[in-house]
């Protein structure tokens, strides 16, 4: 069974926040487990994604929004986005218009983290 994990971008400091989930109506925090205790950093919940419980070839955690690409190895040019398909109920590979690979299809270490949708847009990897 895959790990539960959330991320999502510190609204007081900007930064990546990584453990659990909680909603409070339209506001959400992430709650981490330290060596000093748990404690909690509120987040913007635009930004909030899962773990997919995938890691890339870098051993990276592939996240939902995240901006992958296809190892060297492969002669597959592009960008993709990682997402949830509602339909299929899963995570898969999109591109600008349309779903491309279901992680089923593809082993993840074929991929490489290269950025989010939060920080970097789709133009900066053309």
């Amino acid at each position: 069974m895959r790990p539960i994990e959330f991320r999502g971008k510190s609204t007081a400091a900007g930064e990546w926040m990584y453990g659990d989930l909680v909603m409070y109506g339209d506001s959400a925090q992430i709650w981490t487990q330290t060596d000093n205790g748990k404690w909690n950093a509120i987040v913007d919940p635009e930004t909030v994604g899962q773990f997919t419980g995938q890691l890339d070839e870098n051993d990276v955690k592939l996240f939902e929004g995240d901006f992958v690409k296809y190892a060297e190895r492969f002669d597959i040019d592009g960008v993709y986005e990682v997402g949830f398909t509602d339909t299929s109920m899963c995570f898969a590979l999109y591109n600008e218009y349309t779903i491309c690979d279901y992680f089923s299809d593809i082993g993840s270490n074929d991929l490489i983290v290269v950025g989010n949708i939060y920080d970097n847009d789709w133009e900066e990897f053309r």
